[in-house]
């Protein structure tokens, strides 16, 4: 390849060499704002982290801390947990990537707003997706390979809560234990 042209293709060359979409850059920005922003901006951009991170060999966790997040993590579980001190975001992703989740309490499914905010992300990236439900009925955004849940929290998730809301992003080849 001609050196004169790795400028033109620019964050799409490297995006697509590291197996990245090319709209990672965009995420990169968002994510940005983790350890800074709060409210609503706070969970765009733990999205955003967990788009960007969660698929990979050691997920999202060392990017939550790193944004300054508490993290408490169970090595024999395999997972991590992760919070913000005076806000009411939390989230927790295994320590091997494939799974990434953030949670709420300020607002439930009902309200649409975490999918809402979701899709600003989306939207702000340019990243394709389509909705889908799941069998068990919930909203699902399958972004490229990645399949954004849209549930409340705890360890059995309901497709609707008044009182919070997580979105669960699960990688395939991760998620289904390979």
């Amino acid at each position: 390849m001609s050196p004169r042209l790795l400028p033109a293709l620019g964050l799409a060359a490297l995006t697509f060499a590291s197996g990245l979409p090319a709209w990672a850059g965009a995420l990169e920005d968002l994510a940005a704002d983790l350890g800074a922003a709060s409210g609503e901006a706070r969970l765009r951009a733990a999205y955003a982290t967990c788009l960007l991170h969660g698929g990979g060999a050691q997920g999202a966790t060392p990017a939550f801390a790193a944004a300054g997040w508490q993290v408490w993590e169970d090595a024999d579980g395999g997972f991590a947990e992760f919070g913000v001190e005076g806000e009411d975001h939390y989230g927790m992703a295994w320590l091997d990537g494939g799974f990434c989740m953030v949670a709420t309490g300020e607002n439930g499914t009902g309200s649409a707003r975490a999918e809402e905010l979701l899709r600003e992300v989306l939207a702000r990236t340019g990243a394709p997706f389509e909705l889908r439900k799941t069998a068990e009925q919930c909203r699902t955004l399958v972004i490229g390979e990645i399949e954004a849940e849209i549930t409340g929290d705890g360890n059995d998730p309901a497709c609707q809560a008044d009182d919070s809301s997580a979105i669960r992003f699960y990688w395939p080849a991760r998620a289904g234990g390979e």
